[in-house]
């Protein structure tokens, strides 16, 4: 019995796919009120992915392209907040959305929420703000 379970791990560890990014790149850049988000992610070679993305609940569409090529991925809403679910087989991808509450504006301050890496890799974040 503990053989089938050790043969079962084993094949769950061979078929899992840790997808590791070699470039991950998010700009937020502040116009006017709205922020426009680009994330870029750059793989060794082409690699089999399937990933959550949390989305503002302002986000109505969503641009991915795989390869510079554009897949259409649709924005699931819940009351909890918007996702959507990216998968595919890529060498590199390029998300792009619009959002007017991700981030926040208060006084001479700037808030958004938390940022996490999508994929295990090391996260470049650039944010270009209005000028003054």
């Amino acid at each position: 019995m503990k053989i089938i379970i050790y043969i079962y791990l084993f094949i769950f560890i061979l078929l899992i796919n840790s997808a590791n990014a070699l470039n991950y790149e998010q700009e937020f850049q502040v116009i006017n009120k709205e922020t426009n988000i680009d994330i870029i992610i750059n793989f060794d070679g082409k690699q089999d992915f399937n990933f959550y993305l949390d989305l503002p609940r302002d986000v109505n569409e969503i641009n991915v392209f795989l390869d510079n090529k554009e897949n259409n991925f649709e924005v699931i809403k819940s009351e909890f907040g918007n996702i959507v679910n990216i998968r595919g087989n890529a060498k590199e991808i390029k998300i792009n959305y619009n959002s007017k509450s991700y981030i926040e504006h208060t006084s001479k301050n700037y808030f958004t929420a938390e940022i996490n890496s999508l994929i295990n890799a090391e996260l470049k974040i650039k944010v270009i703000l209005p000028e003054g």
